[in-house]
């Protein structure tokens, strides 16, 4: 009886976060031009060809583009069923959302869903609306570190590849395969801190790629690219905001993990992209979009410290309205405007 009870609790929270994922998707699918990042990506949708146009057909190229290849063959793996964009976006939520319960699941099988829910109200217009890459990119990140933390290396270097392959920014993840070495954990933390408190960093990467050796050396790397575009951005917009509020919860969060002992894995995942926000706090969206990676993390880190000590629920409903209003507030702005 105890195993069939716990049988239809499972299948029934399968049906209410597939019914929560896919209602989540279908919004998406009228969301279209109302995304930052849409008119880039609108650009290079109806730009793009069905993909067996590339495998088939050597007069024709994908060409260089400015997001990676990866996604680009994605968007042309889904012309063969349509044209409409506002159909790629919704399976582009719907994987996302998919991708992220599961690696819940993986943590919890009795509370992801609430994690998910927790994610969504916090990060749902940011990742699914406005930048939708990044979303799809950051969830398969945040299932290679669940593999890591569980021992599973292979599959996590699987999905981080992938997260990459989607989205450049998810290269940082690779310090998170340093952590088990102490020697290089240590090196890591130490490099990072020094690189904290470097001055003018945009500026000198600006002249180091202005360097025309340097530029011809780098020819054609995606990610140096990437790296100049968010150099250059920074360089024009001088009021770089500084989110310290977003910080400071972080860092309470961090440090209770700490006093805790939770995974170091995940306390890991915290603290790189803590100081990687710092590091790159001069390239525009650069830092801001690694801490948005590691905040996926956030209900995960509240579930283990409150296993711990449950007096620490109680933050828990100021967090997520503080969630609520931190990021959502700006991005309604500027959609209704």
């Amino acid at each position: 009886m105890e195993g069939n009870s716990y049988k239809i609790e499972a299948l029934s929270n399968f049906i209410i976060t597939f019914t929560f994922v896919y209602l989540l998707s279908i919004i998406s699918l009228f969301t279209t031009g109302l995304g930052a990042d849409d008119p880039g990506y609108i650009m290079y949708w109806e730009n793009t060809l069905p993909i067996y146009d590339y495998l088939f057909n050597d007069n024709v190229s994908l060409g260089k583009r400015a997001i990676e290849p990866f996604y680009s063959y994605l968007f042309s793996f889904f012309k063969l069923f349509t044209n409409d964009f506002e159909v790629f976006k919704f399976f582009n939520t719907f994987i996302t959302l998919g991708v992220l319960s599961y690696s819940y699941y993986l943590i919890t099988k009795k509370y992801y869903l609430y994690f998910l829910i927790y994610t969504v109200v916090y990060l749902y217009i940011d990742f699914n609306i406005d930048q939708f890459r990044n979303a799809l990119a950051a969830s398969f990140g945040l299932l290679s570190i669940v593999y890591l933390n569980n021992g599973l290396t292979k599959k996590s270097l699987l999905f981080f590849l992938v997260s990459v392959m989607i989205h450049n920014s998810m290269l940082w993840l690779i310090l998170l395969y340093f952590s088990n070495i102490k020697l290089l954990r240590s090196t890591t933390i130490v490099l990072l801190l020094t690189l904290v408190f470097i001055p003018n960093k945009a500026i000198f990467l600006n002249d180091l790629l202005n360097d025309s050796n340097l530029s011809n050396l780098a020819l054609g790397i995606h990610f140096v690219n990437k790296l100049t575009s968010y150099t250059y951005n920074s360089l024009q917009d001088s009021n770089t905001v500084i989110f310290a509020l977003v910080i400071l919860k972080s860092l309470f969060i961090y440090l209770l993990g700490i006093k805790y002992k939770i995974n170091r894995v995940y306390l890991d995942v915290y603290l790189y992209a803590i100081l990687l926000y710092y590091v790159f706090i001069d390239f525009n969206t650069l830092g801001g979009r690694i801490l948005r990676d590691a905040l996926l993390l956030e209900p995960v880190m509240l579930f283990y410290i409150i296993r711990q000590n449950i007096s620490w629920v109680l933050i828990v409903p100021f967090i997520f309205i503080f969630n609520i209003f931190s990021k959502n507030l700006c991005h309604i702005e500027r959609i209704l405007m």
